[in-house]
């Protein structure tokens, strides 16, 4: 979670930003984890 919130203080609001796409993808992943192996947070 530490890269995903240096991540997004980083690009914030900007969907221009390089590294959007890398904090989308991140945040896809960990929202996929999170659904398959923390059942009570789905």
């Amino acid at each position: 979670m530490t890269l995903l919130d240096s991540l997004i203080d980083e690009v914030g609001e900007d969907e221009d930003h390089p590294l959007a796409s890398l904090m989308d993808i991140i945040g896809t992943l960990i929202e996929k984890y999170e659904t398959d192996h923390v059942p009570e947070l789905a």
